[in-house]
């Protein structure tokens, strides 16, 4: 199975539940915490800045 990334930082919450070959069907799963953080790589660019203030 193949996830494209989440397109914003935050929390998200997954649950899931299993569906059998004879049809039944099982309950959700306790909810998954997952937290995107935002993408800081570029933010030492900015740093030349704080020596202009």
């Amino acid at each position: 199975m193949d996830a494209a990334a989440p397109a914003q930082s935050g929390t998200y919450y997954f649950r899931y539940r299993s569906i059998e070959p004879d049809g039944f069907v099982g309950p959700y799963s306790s909810p998954l915490v997952i937290e995107v953080p935002r993408d800081w790589r570029y933010l030492w660019l900015l740093t030349p800045l704080l020596f202009l203030l």
